[in-house]
């Protein structure tokens, strides 16, 4: 069963990056030509992450917030001396990660609602 909901994620992540591509203010995950992404996970970027994921949770839909915390800034790693700023781009992205919605039982209906709402969000 694992490739055919890999196939299923991957046909939902195609999904919402159609819906999302105009969105300048979201950026949708990268798939390398060499590679293939599963999206166990659909992650997306967006410099309004709290409010979005707010605006998203009184309407009813789920959102994760998955490593918000740098490795080099978590507790177990204080040993190692890191300061904030170190690894500017992973701070970067653990501030503006937001993952959607993904599931391989996820209908395009769903990923609509979920996407109109982003929009809706940034069009205030």
């Amino acid at each position: 069963r694992l490739n055919a909901w890999n196939n299923l994620r991957r046909k939902n992540a195609s999904i919402y990056n159609e819906l999302l591509k105009d969105v300048e203010e979201v950026i949708t995950p990268f798939e390398a030509e060499y590679a293939r992404h599963i999206y166990h996970l659909y992650v997306i970027r967006t410099k309004k992450r709290d409010e979005l994921r707010e605006y998203l949770k009184f309407r009813g839909i789920g959102t994760g917030l998955h490593y918000p915390i740098p490795l080099h800034l978590q507790k177990a790693y204080k040993y190692l001396r890191y300061k904030e700023g170190d690894f500017p781009n992973t701070e970067k992205v653990a501030r503006e990660g937001l993952s959607l919605p993904m599931f391989p039982e996820l209908r395009e209906e769903q990923i609509k609602e979920v996407t109109s709402k982003i929009k809706e969000f940034f069009a205030r």
